[in-house]
């Protein structure tokens, strides 16, 4: 598993996540996009990437 950071990210990991990351994070997933290259995009490592997309789903799941 892969789980490099882009070198210019502003943020460290694991911090808050902006509402457009978000929708870019579903939409980027519901399309096949892999974890890695979301994570690249985002400059969030993979599994912060893959656990997001988790509780996303999870939530969505719930609300229907």
């Amino acid at each position: 598993m892969t789980s490099h950071i882009k070198e210019e990210c502003p943020w460290p990991p694991g911090e808050h996540w902006d509402k457009a990351d978000l929708l870019f994070l579903e939409n980027a997933v519901a399309r096949g996009m892999p974890f890695s290259e979301v994570a690249g995009f985002l400059c969030r490592t993979e599994e912060e990437v893959r656990e997001r997309s988790k509780s996303l789903h999870a939530r969505h799941t719930l609300s229907r």
